[in-house]
């Protein structure tokens, strides 16, 4: 969101932990209408669905479709957080940005 009714100029925090939270739960006395408030209904839609039936596409959101890890793991890249980090990406310049981030 770009306003909020509990902290004064959130601009300066980016994108904070919590910052999800009015999108996906149609807070509309914190979102902008347009697009921020568009976003929400997505939003709040993926998330009904998926914690309903385990599935964020078994309901119709709108154009918006999302993929299940099994797809996006060649397009999509992602961390693997466990012993150790692995980056799985299917681009080269991704993984030279990010090799300096797994070797810390």
């Amino acid at each position: 969101p770009t306003k909020s009714v509990n902290l004064d100029n959130i601009a300066a925090y980016g994108v904070f932990h919590g910052a999800e939270v009015p999108f996906v739960f149609g807070a509309g006395f914190e979102l902008q209408p347009g697009v921020e408030q568009t976003l929400s209904s997505t939003m709040g839609c993926l998330w009904l669905s998926f914690a309903t039936s385990g599935d964020p596409n078994s309901r119709s959101c709108g154009n918006t479709f999302w993929p299940s890890s099994h797809q996006a793991e060649a397009t999509v890249p992602y961390l693997e957080l466990g012993k150790s980090l692995v980056l799985h990406s299917d681009t080269q310049e991704l993984g030279s940005k990010c090799n300096h981030f797994l070797q810390l």
